[in-house]
């Protein structure tokens, strides 16, 4: 007989056999896989890295490389799925969560390339991805494609607006371009929302400019020179406005795109071909030069009371209608504000504050200013407090120079106005009467001093009615309140509650109406009818039916 311990020998083994297989399914699995094995300088690439876990894999940051530049970290995507196995006789069930990364790298010099293993965090532990080689060789010379971003000063204040512009020449088809604009992501800077002014006429000429994380520009396509080429020019402007002084080097933009390879079928590696699966395309990059920009602080000495921020070169101009008034009628004032880049940001000063106006005129409903062909346009209501007046004082709008340093104003021209004086009108001239009114009481009326708001009366014509319980008990109303009500509502209860009870028990009532039912019936037979017998028979039976609570057929 075998011994009962070297029987179970199979069992054990095949247990920790599938103790082995859970466990070797509960390590994430890693791998990379790159877009080609030979790649060129400038060019970006993609770079993917596939987590198979069943914990969640967070996003993996690209260790920090000489031969390698992160040119866009993309949206993770996500894959799902579930098998069961049976091992034993037991069913295992597994879930397959595999997350896949892409990185966009440029490679920033020729030879062998090693992408460093990429450092993985799962669930609190850190995994890594394994090493990889790569070749990169110089790419070919692309002179018909360019970029540049140029900045509309290279000397400012805080707070004054600049333009930032991006001009991008093509001297042949490309596709699926996509810019990297590193500059908008600078703190030291606002960069305020902005829409070009669209020409109506040249719809076609527009397009929308990605600049990544779902972010888009508003470009125009034309001709333009580059490098003594006549080439397509697609041009586009982000206003910048420095927060605070300091010297700064704005970062060089980039531009990729992809344009037909003439230099015949590059390896892949299986893994990523169901994504790049065209073979006569590929992508290449051109980048700008960085700008310097130096940025000082407004002075503080000699700055106005009211103003409001505006920095850069100033004018403005002024209109009223209409220009014939009579005191106190509206007057429409028109602001036309040029000079600043950005006109957005733009707002008045508190125009209140202003003695030259604010003496003669009542100053309301400013508006927060449209942009209209390269100018802010402001409206506000102007009202004559007096007929002595012949023209609109000119409006001060306070602004700091950029170019000489000092604070200045710019001013509108006076504008001659017409202002007629009004007379008094009373409510005797509203009414036509030639005598006063006299009050209940015997007082006469009088106009309230203030303007027409109200006529008022002394407060002798009013009689004080007071109102308490003496007053109650003498009133009808307290009587039909406090007892004929609670009299009204008794009896409602008690009828209802006989009522009720009465009809509670429909067998009881009809018992206690069986004899009188019994009797008018029995009147009714006529004992020489033939069926005399029948209708006494009929009666009885229905007494006793009622009286027993049986029913008259039993």
């Amino acid at each position: 007989m075998k011994n009962p311990i070297i029987r179970r020998v199979p069992a054990l083994w095949l247990l920790l056999l599938a103790a082995g297989l859970l466990s070797a399914q509960q390590v994430p699995q890693l791998e990379v896989a790159v877009e080609s094995t030979l790649v060129y300088r400038g060019e970006p690439f993609l770079l993917q890295v596939k987590v198979v876990s069943e914990k969640e894999a967070e996003q993996p940051v690209f260790p920090p490389s000489q031969d390698f530049r992160v040119e866009e970290v993309m949206a993770p995507s996500r894959n799902r799925s579930t098998s069961v196995q049976i091992v034993n006789g037991r069913m295992i069930r597994e879930e397959r969560n595999e997350l896949l990364f892409n990185f966009s790298l440029v490679p920033l010099r020729t030879g062998e390339l090693r992408i460093p293993a990429i450092p993985v965090r799962i669930d609190g532990k850190l995994y890594a991805t394994r090493a990889s080689q790569i070749r990169c060789q110089e790419p070919e010379t692309i002179d018909d494609v360019g970029l540049e971003m140029l900045v509309s000063a290279t000397e400012c204040y805080v707070g004054e607006p600049l333009m930032l512009t991006w001009n991008w020449y093509v001297g042949r088809r490309v596709g699926d371009f996509r810019f990297n604009l590193p500059v908008l992501a600078m703190e030291e800077f606002w960069f305020p929302e902005y829409s070009p002014e669209i020409d109506q006429r040249y719809l076609k000429e527009y397009l929308r400019i990605d600049i990544g994380q779902g972010k888009t520009m508003i470009g125009r396509q034309g001709l333009g020179h580059w490098q003594n080429r006549q080439l397509t020019q697609v041009t586009f402007s982000q206003p910048l406005i420095p927060k605070q002084a300091g010297s700064y080097t704005l970062p060089a933009s980039s531009v990729v795109f992809a344009i037909e390879d003439m230099r015949g079928s590059r390896q892949r590696r299986s893994l990523m071909d169901d994504f790049f699966s065209s073979r006569r395309m590929r992508r290449v990059s051109v980048a700008s030069g960085s700008q310097q920009l130096v940025v000082r602080d407004l002075p503080t000495t000699g700055r106005p009371a009211n103003y409001s921020g505006i920095v850069g070169s100033c004018s403005v101009q002024a209109s009223a209608e209409p220009r014939e008034v009579s005191v106190g009628d509206p007057i429409i004032v028109t602001l036309r504000l040029r000079g600043p880049v950005y006109l957005d940001g733009v707002r008045l000063p508190d125009l209140s504050a202003q003695e030259s106006l604010n003496g003669d005129f009542k100053v309301s409903d400013v508006s927060p200013g449209t942009i209209e062909n390269g100018e802010k346009v402001f409206q506000f209501t102007l009202r004559a407090r007096h007929a002595e007046l012949d023209a609109i004082p000119a409006i001060e709008l306070p602004y700091f120079d950029s170019k000489t340093g000092q604070y200045a104003t710019a001013a509108t021209q006076p504008i001659a106005l017409t202002v007629k004086a009004v007379s008094t009108v009373t409510a005797m001239d509203v009414e036509g009467r030639a005598a006063p009114i006299m009050a209940p009481g015997g007082a006469e009326l009088r106009a309230w001093s203030e303007g027409i708001a109200a006529n008022v009366a002394g407060l002798d014509i009013l009689k004080n009615h007071r109102v308490g319980l003496q007053q109650w008990r003498r009133s009808p109303w307290w009587l039909l309140l406090c007892v004929v009500m609670p009299l009204v509502y008794g009896a409602l209860w008690l009828f209802l509650h006989f009522w009720r009870r009465r009809h509670a028990d429909p067998g009881l009532l009809a018992a206690r109406q069986a004899a009188a039912r019994c009797r008018r019936a029995l009147k009714r037979v006529v004992p020489t009818d033939e069926g005399a017998g029948d209708a006494i028979l009929a009666a009885w039976r229905d007494f006793f039916g009622a009286k027993l609570r049986l029913p008259a057929a039993a």
